[in-house]
């Protein structure tokens, strides 16, 4: 007995031999949902991202400071309070810039 392509698929049938409505109608909606989780999921992370940069860079403007300040012999804890930083943070950037 030769079956045909159609039986198959998934078993489900409609009454018109055709794939089960329900069966596509669940596979379209979960599809959707996995769309809308990733783009989501991708806004979430460029929004990390720019936020992460701005931090950064909100910090390398405030070192550049502390380091200009500091080479026109301005006594680091002065530097720290013009910048807004803990004297601690001050004296890491000078070392990491050599300007220490």
């Amino acid at each position: 007995m030769e079956q045909s392509a159609h039986s198959f698929s998934c078993g489900k049938h409609d009454s018109k031999g055709g794939e089960h409505k329900e069966w596509r109608l669940e596979y379209m909606t979960l599809q959707q949902k996995y769309r809308e989780e990733y783009e989501a999921g991708v806004q979430d992370g460029m929004e990390q991202g720019i936020e992460r940069g701005r931090a950064q860079g909100k910090e390398q403007g405030l070192q550049s400071a502390a380091v200009r300040l500091f080479r026109m012999q301005m006594p680091v804890e002065q530097i720290a309070q013009a910048v807004g930083e803990e004297t601690e943070t001050v004296e890491r950037w000078l070392a990491e810039e050599g300007g220490r």
